[in-house]
Formats: structure tokens, C-alpha cells, sequence
């Protein structure tokens, strides 16, 4: 090969692949694109997280690396990604690991039939990107998964000078691309150093980084017959020595073309197919057209496939359709160029559509909570420690002095009394001058010591009632001091990391209101807070992740929804027109994307699946609840419910943090 190869992961990742290629004489500029940290920060809660787990489950080696930063345990079995991946556990102190050798996808086939359900939870170390939807497969197979961000990847800002040098030069002949996220920012870096990538090949692990590569126009876009080390390898083995720039009038369609042709096909591939041309308009005639022949197929070809309603997407321009008159023939005609026009259209819409990067919405809010939690903590710590105060000495000694009395107490024994009031009966009924004048003043001595501590023990038993009362007042200033005010931001925090996780959250709450009891006033500032708190303690609210993955589902149904209620056509529509119904009924086109104008049910729609894909969860449910009444929004209702309720808790806990600072910072004062 004449030029040189470019990698873009992260250094200790690049190196095996770097190696390999040098060993072949092939020469490599290494360009992490994603910079990788460890999140010290998720050391404590991942203890608790491993509790009693069957598995852990890495889907990438940085999170093997960050659990092994974070964590001392070995002893949980693990199953792995890829080849790769299983590599780093075994390097980094597990014993029993076992690999996917693929994607999530092939990663949730392998816990199906390596697992049980009902053997306990799973445990995900995760980074700030999720790829696939491992939580969802999981899920409907019956898995309870427990996700942690033990790390974050940032992309890069700009190229380093040397990987812009060689790009601009042309000194690279080929950009490797391992991830989406990866291909996605390349992308931009190239696009803001106006780099021409067209005498490039993009070897990518799998479509998915393909469709993120494919903003750009390349020489060809290869991708790996497997999503691992040895088919990248093999890949780049593959590729021609002798490669030639894209000629300057190629459109970028035309470039794009490499994309559907195989790694190992040495074949050029097709070019694309000319646009349809609609058939020329004839006279009307008694019999049928070529038009209305062409357009009959095409219904035909519909109506076979009614049972199945298709959704188009396109972002975020309208397809607007031109009106029918009234002459069959002529609508016929405008129809058939209309449907033509439009298939172009639809394919090169739908490829822009898919090559959008989708990045995860959670990730921009995650540093804020964060901060925002650790101030929360620290006020709440701060008010602890203004309202303890030093214990008086009479107060810290009072557990041992009860201890001692108690002792006491439990050495008077009835029996005792019992045996000295035995020998005193027997000494009185035997004649007198029988010599028991000794055992009579032994009974007598016995009789005074038992008196004695007679007294004692009720001196005893009465400074034991003033002690548990002193105790009483002692554990009730315990409440209101630093020691309770330390177990609510404990509960709180703990609150929090269960509703964020979407885990049922019924014991922190319990844990709350028993440390708040010693104190009315501060139990009567939770209790609106922990009122709303309670309606889903038990079952725990929808993640911001459940709810993406669940949004799918429930935008086809608002979708079919609204496609029902607009099929109604008027009787005396034109032939055109109750084909354009027909054919809504069959296809319908759903816009996407934040930009899209208007409040029909279809744009409020994109708007909130765009807000949603972007964190912003209170917007989604802005717009789907301005759908209209009847089948539509009953059809978004299961989902806006499950939103509203994860609202709510946050907004609920948000309220009792802040009253409970308030409050504890009060009784300090």
C-alpha cells in the first residue's frame, strides 16, 4: 500500500491493531477521537450494585479497565462482547469469562443461554455511550439488568497538528473506524478543517459505523465482515494497493454506492439506477392508459401488503403532493410522476436520516445531577455539623452506669429470700434450748444482708427509670443533631441513586421518615415531598433509557392512530384523490426531526421523539400532551404516564432536598 493508515481509538486500544499493521509493513498515525476517564465517583455505589449478582457484562474493554480501577472483585463470572473485550477481563484478574464474539445483540443471545432469570440480577459496566439496546433485550427475556457509568468518553475538539498535516496532504490512505460515536466525530472534525476525504477508503467494524461514516464522501466505504480485531484485519488486508481519487463531477450518491458492495467483492460497483420517468400523457380514451396501467400495478402491489401499515420518515422538509383535478386520466398521470419523484426522494431522505448520529439524550445532564446531588450532600453535612454539639459527661457515662445496675438487679434472686424464709420456719418450731442459737443469728445475718440489697435493688430499679428516661432524651437529641441529620442526606442520596436507576425505592423512604421522627417540625417539611415520592415506591419510575427505547413503539402507534382517523374520504372525491386516501392508509410519511412546524399530531410527534433523543423528557410530554382527544392520545397514553410519573418523582425529589436543608439549617440555628 502506498499511503498510510489512520486510527482513530482510543491509544490502548490502537496499539494491538498499530502492531499488527506494522508488522506487515504498513505505516500508521494513531488519532484518538474519544478521550477516556475513569469516574472515581462510581466506587461506592458499584459495592452495592455487585451485591449478589450472577454476571457482569462488559461490552467494551474501557469498561473492563474502569471496573478494575474502581473494583476489587474477581469473583463474579463474566461474559463479554467481543474476543476482545474478553481479552481485557482475563488480563485484568477474572478466571471465568466467556465472549460473544459480536454485538450487544450476540451478547444477549449468550446470557439467554448461559443464564436464568430467576438466578439473580446482571450487572452492565457501562461508559457515557450506550451502544445497541442491551437493557431492552434483556429485559424481554425476563433479566433484571443493573447499569453503572463507570467511565465517559469525550470526543475530540479538533485534530492534532500531525493527524492534520498527513489528512490534508493526502499522506492517509485509509481512516479506521471502530465505533459510531467515533465515525460521528471524525465527521465533524473534517468537515470544520474543510477536508476533502474523497481519495479515502472508511474501514468501518459494522453498518452502524458505516451510516455514521457515510456523512462524508469517500473514495469507498468498506466495512468488516465481523464486528471484531481479526476482521478489521482482514479487511485491511483485502484492500488494493493502487487506489484513485474520485473524479471531480462523482456526486456524492454515486460515491456513496461502495457502501452496498461486499469487503471481498473485487467488483466496481453498479452505477445508480436513472431516475423513473413518468409515461407521456395520451388522450383520453375509453380504455385504459399506460399511466393508469402503471399506476393500477402499483396499487395492486399495495393492496397486497394492506395487512402491514409502512412508516416513512423524512427530516425534517414536507413531501408535498400536487392536488388532483378532476379528469381521471390527467390525475392518473400527475400521480404516476408524483409516486416517482417521490421514491427518489424517500431513498435519499431516508439514507441522510439514518446516518444522523444519534447521541444518548442522559448524557449532558449526567455532570450537572451530579454536581448538583454533591451540593445537596454538602449542605446537608454542613447543617449536621452546626447542630451537633459536645455531649455533657453525665449524659455519655449514663449507658454504663444502667449496664452496672443492671447487673445488680440480677444478682438479687428470689430464691434467696425463699431459703432464708425456709430455715427461719423450720428454727421456730423446734423446742427451745435445743441449742440453735447459732443457726438462729445466721438466719437473722442472712436475713439483714437480704435487706440490704432488698434496698439496694430499689434504689437500683429507680435510678434505671431515670436513666432510660435520660436515654430517651438523649436518643431524641441524637434526631435533631448531626447523627440524624447525617442519616437523612444519607437517605436522600440513596433516594436519588434508586429513582435515577428506575429500582423500587420503598425502603430509603422508610430509612428517611424513621430518621426525621425525633423531630415534628422537620417530619411535617419532608412529608409533601415523600407524599408524591410514595405513589411509586414500590415498583420504582422509567429510566430515561427505558423511556427512549420504549418511545418507538408507542410513536408507531400515534402514527397508526392518525393514519386511521385521516383515511376518511369524501364521497364525491375525485378518482385521485380517494387513490392519494388509499394509499395514506397504506404509507404514511412521518416527518422527524425538532424543526418540524405545525400541530397536527404527526409534527408534535417528531418534536417530542427529537426532544426525547435529546434528554429533555418534560418536553416530549409537552408536545404529546396537545395530541387530541380520542384514539391518538390514548394511543401515547401508556407512555406519557410512565414520563409523568418519572417527572414527578424527580421534581419531588428536587423538593425534599431542598426542604430538608431548610429545615435541618433552621433547627441549627
Amino acid at each position: 500500500m502506498t499511503g498510510r493508515i489512520l486510527i482513530t481509538r482510543p491509544e490502548e486500544d490502537a496499539k494491538p491493531l498499530a502492531d499488527a499493521l506494522r508488522s506487515r509493513g504498513i505505516a500508521t498515525v494513531i488519532e484518538p477521537l474519544l478521550a477516556i476517564r475513569t469516574l472515581p465517583e462510581a466506587a461506592a455505589p458499584l459495592a452495592e450494585d455487585l451485591a449478589g449478582v450472577q454476571a457482569i457484562l462488559f461490552t467494551s474493554a474501557n469498561g473492563v479497565r474502569a471496573f478494575a480501577e474502581l473494583s476489587h472483585r474477581r469473583d463474579i463470572g463474566v461474559l463479554a462482547v467481543g474476543d476482545a473485550t474478553a481479552d481485557a477481563a482475563r488480563k485484568a484478574g477474572f478466571t471465568a469469562v466467556e465472549s460473544a464474539g459480536g454485538d450487544v445483540n450476540a451478547l444477549a443471545k449468550l446470557v439467554q443461554q448461559r443464564l436464568q432469570p430467576e438466578a439473580g440480577p446482571l450487572f452492565h459496566a457501562a461508559g457515557s455511550a450506550v451502544a445497541g439496546d442491551l437493557a431492552r433485550l434483556l429485559a424481554e427475556a425476563g433479566f433484571t439488568l443493573r447499569r453503572r457509568m463507570l467511565y465517559e468518553s469525550k470526543p475530540a475538539n479538533a485534530f492534532t497538528p500531525e493527524a492534520r498535516t498527513v489528512l490534508l496532504t493526502g499522506e492517509i490512505d485509509q481512516v479506521v473506524l471502530f465505533s459510531p460515536r467515533t465515525a460521528a466525530t471524525f465527521a465533524v472534525l473534517a468537515k470544520a478543517a474543510a477536508m476533502d476525504c474523497r481519495r479515502m477508503i472508511a474501514l468501518c467494524l459494522s453498518p452502524a459505523v458505516a451510516d455514521a461514516a457515510g456523512v462524508l464522501t469517500w473514495r469507498a466505504i468498506r466495512i468488516a465482515d465481523h464486528p471484531d480485531l481479526p476482521s478489521m484485519l482482514a479487511l485491511i488486508d483485502s484492500q488494493p494497493p493502487q487506489k484513485e481519487p474520485v473524479p471531480p463531477g462523482v456526486s456524492q450518491p454515486e460515491a456513496k454506492a461502495a457502501m452496498s458492495v461486499p469487503s471481498s467483492s473485487n467488483t466496481p460497483p453498479a452505477p445508480p439506477p436513472a431516475s423513473p420517468v413518468a409515461p407521456p400523457l395520451r388522450a383520453a380514451r375509453p380504455r385504459a392508459s399506460a399511466g393508469a396501467i402503471l399506476l393500477a400495478g402499483i396499487i395492486g402491489a399495495l393492496l397486497a401488503g394492506a395487512g402491514v401499515l409502512g412508516v416513512v420518515r423524512y427530516a425534517p422538509d414536507r413531501l408535498g403532493l400536487a392536488a388532483s383535478s378532476n379528469a381521471d386520466n390527467k390525475a392518473v398521470a400527475v400521480l404516476t410522476q408524483q409516486l416517482a419523484d417521490v421514491s427518489t426522494r424517500l431513498a435519499e431522505l431516508q439514507q441522510q436520516v439514518t446516518s444522523l448520529p444519534k447521541v444518548p439524550g442522559d448524557i449532558a445532564q449526567v455532570g450537572d445531577r451530579i454536581t448538583a446531588l454533591q451540593r445537596d450532600v454538602a449542605a446537608l453535612k454542613s447543617a449536621s455539623a452546626a447542630a451537633a454539639a459536645p455531649l455533657p459527661a453525665e449524659i455519655t457515662g449514663l449507658p454504663q452506669r444502667l449496664a452496672d445496675l443492671e447487673v445488680r438487679v440480677s444478682e438479687l434472686k428470689p430464691a434467696d429470700l425463699a431459703s432464708i424464709s425456709a430455715r427461719l420456719a423450720a428454727l421456730e418450731q423446734r423446742p427451745a434450748g435445743s441449742g440453735d442459737a447459732a443457726a438462729l443469728e445466721k438466719v437473722k445475718a442472712d436475713l439483714a444482708v437480704f435487706d440490704q440489697r432488698l434496698k439496694d435493688a430499689e434504689g437500683a430499679a429507680a435510678d434505671i427509670a431515670a436513666l432510660k428516661q435520660a436515654l430517651a432524651q438523649l436518643a431524641a437529641a441524637n434526631a435533631k443533631s448531626g447523627n440524624g441529620a447525617a442519616g437523612i442526606a444519607l437517605s436522600i442520596d440513596q433516594l436519588q441513586r434508586l429513582i435515577s436507576s428506575g429500582k423500587p425505592y420503598a425502603s430509603a423512604i422508610a430509612a428517611l421518615e424513621k430518621f426525621a421522627g425525633g423531630d415534628p417540625k422537620l417530619s411535617a417539611a419532608l412529608a409533601p415531598a415523600l407524599g408524591v415520592l410514595k405513589a411509586n415506591a414500590d415498583k420504582g419510575v422509567a429510566t430515561l433509557a427505558e423511556l427512549q427505547a420504549a418511545f418507538s413503539a408507542t410513536a408507531d402507534a400515534i402514527t397508526h392512530a392518525a393514519s386511521s382517523v385521516a383515511e376518511t374520504t369524501s364521497p364525491d372525491a375525485s378518482f385521485g384523490e380517494r387513490v392519494l386516501a388509499r394509499l395514506s392508509a397504506l404509507v404514511t410519511i412521518r416527518p422527524e426531526g425538532e424543526n418540524v412546524q405545525g400541530d397536527e399530531p404527526l409534527a408534535r410527534l417528531a418534536r417530542a421523539e427529537a426532544k426525547l433523543n435529546g434528554g429533555d423528557v418534560d418536553g416530549a410530554v409537552s408536545e404529546l400532551s396537545g395530541l387530541p382527544a380520542g384514539a391518538i392520545a390514548d394511543a401515547a397514553k401508556p407512555w406519557l404516564d410512565r414520563a409523568r410519573a418519572r417527572l414527578d418523582a424527580e421534581a419531588a425529589l428536587d423538593r425534599l432536598q431542598s426542604d430538608a436543608i431548610a429545615a435541618l439549617a433552621g433547627a441549627a440555628q
